[in-house]
């Protein structure tokens, strides 16, 4: 929690120009700490206008850093699915592709909320897409059987 802390101080320190991405993932991070102190609803609650946030914000190429280092939208929609709202979450990761094309946890969380959802047939799909991006991935991959079995 320590470590946490300190990582919200020092995104939350970086500059103001929205390719630093700075304040959005300081909010992450504050989010994962409510998060695992059991304030769910207030995890969900700053996720989902970081999430917002991380949409309105143009997409650089350059900048500090070049893109955000995880969007907000896929760490939002990958709470969502953990605390059993699997439609909601695909809206995220789906949201998410549409702006970071062929991002591997995003097409992951997508294909995870699907087969929750049991939207089989595009579960599948996601998971075609990981094992052709990942066809060359070593084995011990920590998502490629699960991408390969299509679950």
């Amino acid at each position: 929690m320590e470590l946490a802390d300190e990582a919200v101080t020092v995104l939350d320190s970086l500059s103001d120009n929205p390719a630093s991405q700075g304040r959005n993932a300081s909010r992450q991070v504050e989010a994962l700490i409510h998060l695992a102190q059991g304030h769910n609803a207030v995890a969900l609650e700053i996720l989902s206008a970081a999430a917002q946030t991380n949409w309105t914000q143009p997409v650089t190429l350059l900048g500090v850093p070049p893109r955000p280092l995880k969007p907000a939208m896929e760490t939002y929609g990958e709470v969502l699915l953990e605390s059993g709202d699997a439609a909601a979450a695909l809206a995220q990761f789906q949201q998410g592709l549409t702006r970071y094309r062929s991002r591997t946890n995003l097409l992951l969380g997508a294909a995870r909320a699907a087969d929750a959802l049991g939207r089989t047939e595009l579960a599948a799909r996601y998971y075609t897409q990981l094992s052709d991006i990942w066809q060359q991935a070593d084995s011990n991959h920590p998502f490629i059987a699960e991408a390969r079995a299509g679950k």
